[in-house]
């Protein structure tokens, strides 16, 4: 799926983004942090039977404690009732006090996608999960 890796670069270096690449090919960027919070956005393309997979998923960096796990879960669903994309979820693991949120995108691509295609709909749901977040921290920061 090289088309769709290379897909990826030119949209970070298009955007001027600095990101790192793991070892499984997947690209991380990070955004915010001087606020003490930060959301890392992952991109990357899973070969699937039917097709490739481009998905985009955001990771804030705040956890969630499971006295909220009420509130936030409303939160989320509210935000999947008002919004197409991102999707929101809280993660609540068994066994565990602390949960967290992620945001995630996931649509079938071919080699005909276009360059501008892929940085419009990359675009649209990084502003998302960075409007999700901003949306987020003011109803907390409100029921304060």
């Amino acid at each position: 799926m090289d088309f769709g890796y290379k897909l990826i670069k030119g949209y970070l270096r298009s955007r001027n983004l600095k990101y790192v690449q793991d070892s499984d090919r997947d690209f991380q960027i990070v955004f915010g942090g001087n606020s003490g919070t930060s959301l890392e956005v992952a991109l990357w393309i899973e070969e699937r039977e039917k097709g490739p997979i481009y998905s985009i998923c955001a990771f804030p960096d705040q956890r969630v404690l499971k006295d909220d796990w009420g509130t936030v879960l409303s939160l989320c669903n509210t935000w999947n009732n008002q919004r197409h994309w991102p999707r929101a979820r809280l993660y609540m693991p068994e066994n565990n006090t602390v949960g967290n949120i992620k945001l995630d995108y996931h649509v079938s691509i071919n080699n005909e996608i276009t360059p501008e295609l892929f940085a419009a709909i990359t675009d649209d749901v990084v502003r998302g999960a960075i409007s999700f977040w901003e949306w987020y921290k003011n109803i907390r920061l409100s029921e304060e």
